[in-house]
């Protein structure tokens, strides 16, 4: 059996989870059962995590609203780990705890989200739930290979479909609470336009990993000899040849091409992106070591005014989501008394 570590199924290879039971929501309800392998798995884990027994029921989170027990984070864990072919006897105890845990603590966290939504009048219509299915099926190939990968871990459309209203709730519940008030400053569009998006450099590097200070300071003295040789036109494709020991761009003369800010260590992108077209830098210091760079070139924006301003305001609409759905779980938490009892001693 392939065995993957269990902190990985959490995640799992879906967007979407099986939903389980809350009092009064019929949409948390599930008819999942465990079958014999399912049981088995429990049975066999009960005897190191007594909470997964599946003879009781045991409160793992509570709320003025809803109670949620370890039959109800059967499916959630079944489901994870026989998607993933998880070898429990490989993973430490504290390993599977934290893991559980986690799924007590993100399904509550889900089901306040969800009753908040609908208290507040959210809904969903069945246009939009079909619209996302549809993406999904798409992403598969088909409906029908997304049919049978799910069944192969248990699920079927309706668990889909249901998580899909689940979420796509929760998402209006985050859409109202920030309105339409993403909105993205000149001066910022700007910037991007007008700044360089990408550069194209050779260099030569020095290596320094490992090496003792006498050694790098040797090394920094060479360093500088071929820089001064460099700088008095020497050419500088045959001083990489000649010195370089970067294995990634030796053989093509130092060359590192188009790269966008971001991609390189900051003080080789410092250079990059700020010394004059053509000229080459004094010794510049990384992690790696002692590097000598050539700006061959640089490329503006070339994406429309419309384009970046779309971009921004998608980065800083998703920026502000993240934080109004994080504030609202801690309002939730809070006004409800959520409480995850599992893991306390």
């Amino acid at each position: 059996m392939r065995k993957i570590v269990l902190a990985l199924a959490l995640v799992g290879l879906f967007s979407w989870t099986g939903c389980q039971k809350n009092q009064g929501n019929d949409v948390f309800t599930s008819d999942y059962t465990p079958d014999s392998i399912g049981l088995s798995i429990l049975t066999d884990l009960s005897e190191r995590i007594p909470e997964m027994n599946p003879e009781e029921e045991i409160v793992m989170a509570k709320s003025d609203d809803f109670t949620l027990t370890n039959k109800d984070i059967f499916p959630l864990f079944l489901r994870s780990i026989q998607a993933q072919n998880v070898d429990l006897s490989q993973i430490p105890v504290n390993t599977i705890v934290s893991v559980i845990g986690n799924m007590v603590k993100q399904e509550a966290e889900r089901i306040l989200l969800y009753n908040e939504a609908k208290n507040q009048k959210i809904n969903i219509g069945d246009e939009k739930i079909e619209t996302t299915l549809e993406e999904i099926y798409t992403g598969y190939g088909s409906k029908e290979n997304f049919e049978k990968m799910i069944a192969e871990s248990g699920f079927t459309l309706k668990d889909v479909r249901r998580d899909q209203l689940i979420n796509l709730t929760i998402e209006g519940l985050i859409n109202k609470i920030i309105g339409n008030s993403v909105e993205v400053s000149e001066e910022d569009i700007q910037q991007i336009l007008n700044s360089d998006k990408t550069a194209t450099v050779r260099h030569i590097l020095f290596l320094t990993q490992g090496k003792s200070d006498d050694e790098k300071s040797a090394i920094l003295k060479k360093a500088q000899d071929v820089m001064a040789k460099a700088k008095n036109g020497e050419d500088f494709a045959a001083l990489v040849k000649a010195h370089s020991e970067d294995p990634g761009s030796a053989d093509k003369g130092g060359l590192y091409e188009k790269f966008p800010r971001g991609r390189m260590v900051p003080s080789f992108e410092e250079a990059s992106f700020n010394l004059p077209i053509g000229s080459i830098s004094d010794v510049v210091e990384t992690s790696y070591g002692y590097h000598i760079i050539k700006i061959e070139s640089r490329e503006k924006e070339t994406r429309s005014y419309e384009d970046v301003k779309t971009e921004l305001k998608n980065t800083q609409g998703q920026g502000q989501k993240q934080q109004a759905f994080t504030e609202e779980i801690e309002r939730l938490t809070e006004a409800y008394h959520l409480e995850v009892v599992y893991g306390k001693e």
